[in-house]
């Protein structure tokens, strides 16, 4: 009997590895960017280079805005990975934000440029999960032991995902949530239509996006009950100014929200 069952698991496991060779020989994996063939991961070794080529530049971040820093200064980082370090950056030294710590993994330029402006619409889902499993892997090696407990994103108005066809944003946070282990939850919802942030200065953008958002208490009402704040992380494709990342964490303050994270898959360097 014995004989018989480990000969069946045996023919299982052959089954299952044959039935794995056709599948990858009738439709054989392609990059997610440019639709190469590839051998393993998501993108081709010609795009995650491009991808990644501004991964040096972003290590060396303002742990408060993204933004890089000299390199003097970037030796005075702290080593918490949830302290802040503001004091000698210009970018941010005189802004108010309702985040402890934001996270950029590339800048918004090039090849990276091209990758978000694709994901945006769902019938790329696969090319925003896989952005946010890039993201997820940078995180957990920049994070160490401080990961946060919950992964939200920055939602969108209903007439913005009918006209993309669904939520770009929630594929690359559960991409970054299923890296990181950790659950994904949409925390808001968006109370009225917002003007694209692209076409609007500085000062319009934070009035564009003032009191947008309202949180969806059924998602947050647990945490309540427990009595426990969680670490929220805030998953996004881009800041420019960070003023739409600032109202929901103001939002989210509101509702109880005590530590929150901001990371996005690019910093814009053009302000």
């Amino acid at each position: 009997m014995q004989r018989f069952r480990e000969t069946r698991e045996q023919i299982t496991e052959d089954l299952r590895e044959l039935g794995n060779w056709t599948l990858q020989q009738l439709f054989p994996a392609t990059c997610r960017l440019c639709l190469a063939p590839v051998q393993l991961g998501d993108f081709c070794n010609e795009c995650r280079s491009e991808l990644n080529e501004s991964k040096p530049l972003m290590t060396r971040s303002c742990r408060r805005c993204a933004t890089p820093l000299p390199l003097d200064e970037e030796k005075e980082k702290e080593q918490n990975p949830l302290e802040v370090t503001q004091k000698h950056c210009p970018s941010c030294v005189n802004q108010t934000v309702h985040w402890h710590r934001a996270d950029a993994m590339w800048a918004y330029r090039g090849r990276v440029r091209d990758a978000i402006v694709k994901a945006k619409s769902t019938h790329n889902s696969a090319l925003s999960h896989a952005l946010g499993v890039q993201l997820g892997e940078y995180l957990e090696r920049t994070y160490q032991l401080a990961k946060p407990d919950l992964v939200t994103f920055v939602p969108s108005h209903r007439n913005r995902r009918v006209t993309r066809g669904g939520e770009g944003t929630a594929f690359l946070a559960q991409g970054v949530a299923a890296t990181l282990g950790r659950p994904c939850r949409n925390l808001l919802s968006v109370r009225r239509p917002i003007a694209k942030q692209a076409w609007l200065n500085d000062f319009q953008r934070s009035q564009n996006v003032k009191d947008a958002f309202k949180i969806r208490s059924i998602h947050f009402t647990h945490f309540r009950k427990a009595g426990t704040s969680p670490h929220v992380l805030i998953v996004d494709d881009v800041m420019t100014t960070g003023a739409t990342a600032n109202e929901v964490c103001r939002t989210l303050k509101r509702a109880g929200a005590k530590c929150l994270s901001v990371s996005v898959v690019a910093r814009s360097l053009t302000r």
